[in-house]
């Protein structure tokens, strides 16, 4: 299921919750890792020009256009999920990921006064998939994360 705009993030997340905890007692032996729901991008130069041009052409025609609307309903999943489960069990933030530079700095906007993140431009070719410099990164971090799960079990 996509996170869109339409979503109830507090509804699906409590659905969430319920299913991992009827998961983790079928299967106490497993362990889960909890991902955050990727982002997308606020495209800029000649991508943000043609995905502009498609947003305008979707609203047109009374499709759903996808963006900030639905970046707040995802950043709204992911910080429930990480209010529950960071620190006690593993969590993959891929957002978080996904949402930051190399050099630290966070891709994000403003709406209603609060700050929602975003998938970083350099990480994307369409503004809603990762590019092979955003597929390198992700997969780098949940290498690390699945060692560092290894090196407790052992």
């Amino acid at each position: 299921m996509d996170v869109t705009a339409e979503t109830d993030a507090e509804k699906v997340f409590a659905e969430y919750r319920n299913t991992m905890s009827r998961l983790q007692k079928r299967y106490p032996k497993t362990t889960f890792i909890h991902v955050a729901v990727p982002l997308t991008s606020k495209l800029t130069g000649m991508g943000g020009l043609i995905k502009k041009t498609k947003d305008l052409v979707k609203k047109v025609i009374g499709r759903h256009v996808y963006g900030y609307h639905d970046n707040v309903k995802r950043n709204q999943f992911n910080e429930m999920l990480g209010k529950e489960y960071d620190g006690k069990e593993p969590v993959f933030d891929l957002a978080k990921i996904e949402s930051t530079f190399p050099d630290g700095r966070r891709s994000s906007f403003t709406k209603d006064g609060k700050t929602y993140y975003c998938l970083a431009p350099d990480y994307t070719y369409d503004g809603g998939h990762l590019n092979e410099l955003g597929r390198k990164i992700a997969a780098q971090q949940l290498l690390l994360l699945l060692a560092s799960l290894s090196e407790k079990a052992n």
